[in-house]
């Protein structure tokens, strides 16, 4: 390998590198959720924890039921699998200040009945209030 190939190849690992701490992913938790057959899950995905998901998902077959999300700035909900940014995602609401400022046992208990009024709503359009 010559000097420019190393050069090159240095350069794509420290970008890979960046993107990869920059995504600020953590782990996946699972909150608190009332069904056997389903399970809340949540990760943060930075923005001081003001970028987030959490899904219902089946526990059997991990396929996705709703959505809820963060990007620091919107709230975004779906209904089934959709990929996040999809035409199938509607705001929630133009914050994410429900979800901000919150003790570290409030978070999960809004999150979670926030996506109950999602899932009980599924047929139309939440009514924002969980």
């Amino acid at each position: 390998m010559n000097c420019a190939q190393k050069l090159i190849l240095m350069t794509l690992l420290f970008w890979l590198s960046v993107e990869v701490y920059g995504a600020g992913a953590t782990g996946t938790y699972n909150l608190n959720w009332g069904s056997s057959d389903e399970v809340l899950e949540y990760h943060s995905c930075g923005c001081s924890d003001s970028c987030w998901v959490a899904e219902v998902l089946d526990k059997k077959t991990r396929q996705i039921k709703a959505r809820l999300r963060c990007d620091c700035e919107k709230s975004y909900f779906s209904i089934g699998a959709n990929k996040i940014g999809s035409k199938s995602e509607h705001i929630y609401e133009k914050s994410c200040s429900r979800f901000e400022n919150l003790d570290l046992n409030e978070k999960p208990k809004v999150i979670r009945k926030t996506m109950e009024s999602i899932l009980i709503h599924s047929s139309g359009t939440p009514n924002g209030t969980p």
